[in-house]
């Protein structure tokens, strides 16, 4: 019988880029169950379901089997549409590979590629299941002939999907993963000059405005292949190793109230960017967006399963848990840094930096994250607030309650200094409330004085500290993964990897002959030392800068924020400085102030004159070009010592009521119409 549990988890977990690493804590994937571990599964079914994962199998035994087989010969069939995963060129007859693996369109089951918008992208077993003017796939398709079925092709050129957001299809794109629109190649080696070798280069960036659905639609119309991929993802894993009985749509409608309006308008303005450019249906599109964000805390969640994981599902735990981080505050300046780490990625990137800039007054903010999370789990907001945040285990006991990386967003939105930002938490166990069951590690400094606190987090309590004197002049914090001091509630828990890179942070950041600059950081995210006597000095699961075993965490990408803006690397730090001359930099967000007297729409029958006075942030460039959107400038005062503008501009008439960007060179801000 077939009995294949653990490699069965790492297919699913490594063989594809799960950026989680920082998110899973102890008690994850309890009571895991798979058919292909369960001996007492019938097998003279042609299609077989999973208990649990709905991965359905293909029974290929008897006279189809390949020659010199014996027993039962199962073919994994994902999407059971009665076509393999795989093919199977032994069998009778030889059997082709499904090209849409998670996406049916095959004999048993298909999938709308055209008709009314609320069938796109659904079930169907006729053309007439998809509307008027409906086509259901059903026989691997494929009209470009590039090996992706059109169920699951959304590029018309070589390769279904278009991950980087540079306009080209993943097949014909020599750097499918760092954008290059004009796939420059200097070296003339098949890989552009921004991913040459194994590692990119660079990141996506975009920068978004208005509302935050607006923005949250924005971010779905740009990067809708990356996040219906995620999205996908996520099915599968929740599929087979998410709690019993639990949906992404029920853990939503149980946590709904405790998630903040920005969150919510932000989902719901992704899933309708993706049925703006993608064909699929509003309820697949709010699936695919509504999972990858509820994810994390239902793969943590202790409600209706066991307590005590099976011995291979808690292996496979040690292999999902990562990240290191620290500040510091010296004479040298104030740094936040990060090494994230995630699983199957082998130093492509999977996240892209983003600007947010709302309309509604909340602050903006800089944020580096798969862009189909609405959560912010690194981040810089306008006013100088930073946070990273790492997984924290054990987090026994866990209960439903709030999302903290949606709570780390909304320091961002809201906060302008440390202790406004650790407020946000602080006041959730003050009204009596709690946390999920994702335990949390959350780092937060103040660039503007140099503060920092670290945030030790679990359902029900939290523990908080600011930086310590390691070296005399030297402030810092550390993390790995696991809880410290009294804070930690079980004595016995030990998770090798996570004290070892603990243990030799501390060690770096009490070297009272370092250098606690941008550079002595980089060092310490560069490393690759364990401080065991057998330490040969190369990257392994133990180190800072991590190379774990297969299916097992690696570094994805290194970050270290400053009062100006992110300096990151991608891959593990140690190899991508040794690729490339040195990290990449991306300015934080640049806000403008802008004060003008009431303007009412009602009043609007004429156009007229509007006086804007204009205070810019860090970044500010005073001769930048003045972009006012429908508005136009007639005169432009500098002044020059305070660094300000004043700008006499005509409003036109008929203006319907709501917000205006504004842009100074790169820096945004909003007037409103009344």
């Amino acid at each position: 019988m077939l009995k294949k549990l653990p490699e069965s988890v790492a297919a699913v977990m490594a063989g594809v880029a799960v950026w989680t690493g920082c998110f899973f804590g102890a008690g994850s994937f309890a009571a895991v169950r798979s058919a292909a571990a369960d001996e007492s599964l019938p097998v003279s079914m042609a299609s077989m379901t999973a208990e649990a994962s709905s991965v359905c199998f293909i029974d290929v035994s008897g006279a189809s089997a390949p020659a010199e087989s014996t027993g039962v010969i199962l073919l994994p069939d994902e999407d059971c549409d009665g076509v393999p995963d795989d093919a199977c060129p032994e069998c009778t007859p030889p059997l082709a590979a499904d090209n849409c693996r998670r996406t049916p369109n095959g004999p048993d089951r298909g999938t709308c590629t055209a008709g009314q918008e609320d069938a796109r992208g659904g079930a169907c077993a006729a053309d007439t299941d998809c509307g008027a003017g409906g086509s259901c796939s059903m026989a691997q398709e494929d009209a470009d002939a590039d090996g992706f079925g059109d169920a699951c092709d959304y590029c018309s050129g070589s390769g279904a999907a278009d991950l980087d957001g540079d306009g080209l299809c993943d097949g014909d794109d020599n750097c499918p993963t760092a954008p290059n629109p004009g796939q420059e190649d200097s070296d003339s080696d098949g890989y552009g000059d921004e991913c040459s070798g194994a590692i990119d280069r660079i990141a996506p960036f975009s920068s978004f405005s208005g509302t935050w659905y607006e923005i949250g639609r924005q971010v779905g119309r740009s990067y809708a292949d990356n996040i219906i991929q995620f999205g996908q993802l996520f099915q599968t894993i929740l599929a087979g190793f998410g709690p019993p009985g639990w949906t992404a749509q029920d853990f939503y409608n149980e946590t709904e109230a405790l998630i903040p309006q920005s969150v919510k308008d932000h989902l719901a303005g992704m899933a309708q960017g993706l049925v703006d450019v993608r064909p699929i249906s509003p309820a697949i599109a709010w699936d695919l967006v509504l999972t990858q964000n509820m994810a994390v805390d239902l793969l943590n969640m202790a409600r209706n399963m066991s307590p005590v994981p099976d011995p291979p599902v808690a292996e496979i735990l040690k292999l999902l848990r990562g990240c290191t981080g620290f500040a510091v505050s010296s004479p040298a300046g104030t740094f936040l840094a990060h090494n994230t780490d995630a699983q199957g990625t082998a130093g492509v990137n999977t996240s892209v930096i983003m600007h947010w800039h709302p309309s509604n007054g909340d602050y903006a903010y800089l944020t580096f994250d798969p862009p189909g999370w609405a959560d912010v789990a690194f981040g810089l907001n306008e006013n100088g607030i930073g946070a990273t945040v790492n997984a924290g285990s054990p987090n026994t006991d866990a209960v439903l309650g709030y999302y903290y990386t949606f709570m780390v967003r909304y320091a961002m939105e809201h906060a302008a200094t440390l202790d406004e930002a650790v407020a946000v938490f602080e006041d959730v166990f003050d009204r009596g409330e709690t946390f999920g069951p994702t335990g949390a590690l959350i780092h937060v400094v103040d660039f503007n004085t140099g503060r920092m606190a670290k945030i030790q987090l679990r359902s029900e309590s939290m523990d908080l500290s600011y930086g310590e004197e390691r070296v005399p002049g030297v402030v810092s914090i550390a993390s790995a993964n696991h809880f410290t001091g009294p804070f930690n509630p079980d004595p016995s828990y030990y998770y090798q990897s996570s004290w070892m890179r603990y243990d030799r942070l501390l060690n770096l950041l009490g070297d009272g002959g370092a250098a606690f600059d941008l550079e002595g950081c980089w060092d310490i995210l560069r490393d690759t030392h364990d401080g065991t006597p057998s330490d040969d000095g190369l990257a392994d699961d133990n180190t800072i800068s991590r190379k774990g075993p297969f299916g097992g965490s690696s570094t994805t990408f290194g970050t270290i924020f400053t009062r100006d803006g992110m300096y990151y690397a991608l891959g593990r730090p140690d190899a991508y400085c040794r690729q490339y001359p040195g990290p990449q930099f991306v300015e934080g967000v640049c806000s403008l102030s802008i004060r003008h007297k009431p303007l009412r729409a009602g009043r609007l029958f004429k156009a007229r004159t509007l006086v804007l006075h204009i205070d810019g942030g860090r970044g500010f460039d005073l001769y930048g070009t003045i972009d006012l959107g429908p508005l136009t400038w007639r005169k432009v005062y500098f002044n020059r010592k305070k660094n300000k503008l004043k700008v006499v501009a005509v409003v036109p008439a008929g203006l319907a009521p709501g917000p205006i960007q504004v842009r100074v060179g790169d820096c945004t801000g909003w007037i409103e119409i009344e």
